[in-house]
């Protein structure tokens, strides 16, 4: 929830139990310890037609039923369907706050056993100066340093399809945040004491087994953006409507259902959140052309918007432009952790078991998969 999770820390406050503190566990320390590498540039050559599973042929990447939730254990607020319903304009250009605009949309799935999570300080980007002026963001900051550790948990999706946009054929997307707001001032904390209390609420709410069960495995159509900090460099799902939508099969007819559409208040709103895949991406795309003649390419109408990354690959470009910086100090902005074991985003993919001419053409650009 991005945009009201970030509201909700200016006027909720909600403040988290303590949990004890335990030991770090094998899995928290090795996401702790490994270095990540900045993917190569490289593209998807070639769009997969819906519903065909990167691996075994029993897998079904789109089942049918109600969209499965992740079940949030911190700060949240359960926001409400806008009122009217968005345009699809609207949506792309994020609502009441132009940071949350939509950059990316595509079709993937979500890789088995690649989920991770891991904890940030909120820092706000250049735009956030633009938007609210510096006494508006020291006042934000100054809450930040407070209480503040934003949670978040990677995926890695092999992309299907670039509906906006263009990139690599393996996207790594934060497709779960989560605020932590502990009762006493972190600044007060030794660095010991802040991993501890950062593993006591992993151990105890899962936050890895709880993303990967509602995402790995499934095939979806999201919408993708970056979030309010600049402390990782991530694509992070669209939120908190109209981010996550499942493929789902029935029969012969493919269609793409919102994960919120049980928040649809009425048949109408129910039918815009649940059609034909064809019908969704013909209105992205439609979106996007009118989006981008309305802002010119930038993530907003102002004339101090960046611009919209429309390459996956250049994403760096943007955190650069919202003052991130990359270097070896402290707060520098750093990349997701890598997959468990993997230490590429290329783990957990059997080249033996891709019949697709573009990932097999990307093989020697990929030395883990040309390895295994």
């Amino acid at each position: 929830m991005r945009s009201v999770r970030f509201l909700s820390i200016l006027v909720v406050l909600i403040v988290l139990v303590l949990p004890s503190c335990k030991t770090d566990s094998a899995e928290s320390v090795e996401l702790r310890n490994e270095q990540p590498t900045r993917p190569i540039v490289w593209y998807l050559e070639e769009a997969i037609p819906p519903c065909i599973p990167f691996w075994s042929s029993d897998h079904n990447p789109c089942l049918p039923g109600t969209p499965p939730e992740v079940e949030t254990f911190s700060t949240i607020i359960n926001g409400h369907m806008p009122s009217p319903f968005p345009t699809w304009v609207d949506i792309l250009l994020g609502g009441e706050y132009a940071t949350f605009a939509t950059h990316l949309v595509i079709r993937g799935e979500a890789l088995i056993e690649t989920t991770r999570c891991k904890d940030y300080r909120i820092k706000l980007g250049n735009y956030w100066y633009e938007l609210l002026g510096i006494d508006g963001v020291n006042l934000l900051e100054d809450l930040f340093k407070y209480r503040g550790l934003d949670y978040y948990c990677f995926t890695d999706i092999g992309v299907k399809e670039y509906i906006v946009g263009s990139g690599p054929p393996i996207l790594t997307v934060a497709m779960h945040v989560e605020t932590l707001l502990p009762s006493i001032d972190f600044n007060e904390w030794s660095d010991s004491k802040k991993d501890n209390y950062v593993t006591s609420w992993f151990n105890d709410t899962q936050p890895q087994s709880r993303v990967g069960t509602v995402y790995e495995g499934r095939e979806m159509v999201l919408l993708l953006g970056m979030g309010s900090t600049v402390a990782v460099e991530s694509w992070e799902v669209s939120e908190p409507f109209f981010g996550v939508w499942f493929v789902q099969k029935f029969g012969n007819q493919i269609r793409a259902v919102a994960q919120d559409v049980n928040r649809a208040r009425n048949d109408e709103e129910r039918g815009q959140m649940d059609m034909p895949l064809d019908d969704l991406t013909k209105q992205i795309k439609k979106a996007a052309e009118e989006r981008t003649s309305l802002t010119g390419g930038r993530i907003g109408v102002e004339s101090y918007s960046p611009l919209l990354i429309t390459d996956a690959n250049f994403l760096q470009d943007f955190y650069i432009s919202e003052g991130a910086v990359y270097d070896d100090s402290e707060g520098a902005t750093v990349l997701p952790p890598p997959v468990p074991g993997g230490g590429d985003p290329c783990h957990s993919y059997y080249s033996d078991q891709l019949p697709w001419g573009w990932w097999r053409s990307s093989l020697s650009l990929c030395p883990t998969l040309g390895q295994r």
